[in-house]
């Protein structure tokens, strides 16, 4: 689900973000991040996620790219436990902030 307010764009993932849900995710983002209105950051929300793959995880990176290349802000929010370990084995979290929420989102 996508939700724009206040500047922020928040992309909230529900169930596993495995190749399905990356599939089905494309095909909502497939008109492009600037057909959603203007914003600053764009928040990937997980705390509706189960677990996430290894083709979610280069979804993210995928995305975050896009989002560096806007000169805009990027941050996911709302890991599990399991989702947070996924991400700092790939090393997500030397690129850009990862949390429970945003207060506690750092690189």
């Amino acid at each position: 689900m996508i939700v724009v307010d206040s500047g922020i764009f928040f992309l909230q993932i529900k169930g596993d973000l495995d190749l399905d849900g990356v599939e089905n995710l494309q095909v909502e983002l497939a008109q492009g991040l600037d057909a959603y209105g203007e914003w600053e950051q764009l928040s990937v929300d997980l705390f509706n996620a189960h677990s996430i793959c290894s083709a979610g995880v280069l979804f993210i990176s995928d995305l975050f790219q896009q989002v560096e290349a806007l000169g805009k802000g990027f941050m996911v929010i709302g890991c599990n436990d399991e989702i947070l370990r996924r991400m700092k084995l790939f090393r997500l979290h030397t690129q850009f902030p990862i949390g429970i929420n945003k207060s506690s989102a750092e690189l």
